[in-house]
């Protein structure tokens, strides 16, 4: 793997799973360990839907679209704007929501996130 695939996965999946509220955002997270675990251990089916949603969300379609930069390069407003028109288009959609769903891993995936999330069920009960 290099490291624009790292970046372009890396801004994928931040602009996907934005920070909200008291937790912190998945953009200042470090996922390497993360990524390294699944790159070893994740299902097959699940690596390549990943790798594939990688390679055509974060250069593909960007350059596709008329854009001159990679997802990573791109402003948070291009990058939602993108998401939302390729969220919408046939099985392109699908590669919006394998990111959404790794992310989503990723994120849950840190001690801090879980115990921030914890302490926050505890004090609405």
């Amino acid at each position: 793997m290099t490291s624009r695939f790292a970046r372009w996965r890396h801004a994928i999946c931040a602009a996907v799973l934005p920070s909200s509220g008291s937790l912190p955002g998945l953009e200042t997270r470090d996922l390497r360990a993360f990524f390294a675990r699944l790159d070893a251990r994740g299902p097959l089916h699940l690596r390549a839907a990943l790798s594939t949603a990688t390679v055509v969300l974060g250069a593909v379609v960007p350059f596709a679209l008329g854009n001159l930069q990679s997802f990573d390069k791109l402003s948070a407003e291009r990058q939602n704007a993108l998401l939302e028109r390729v969220h919408k288009l046939p099985l392109l959609g699908g590669l919006v929501e394998v990111m959404k769903l790794v992310a989503c891993l990723a994120y849950f995936d840190a001690l801090a996130v879980q115990r921030r999330v914890r302490a926050q069920g505890r004090a609405q009960r």
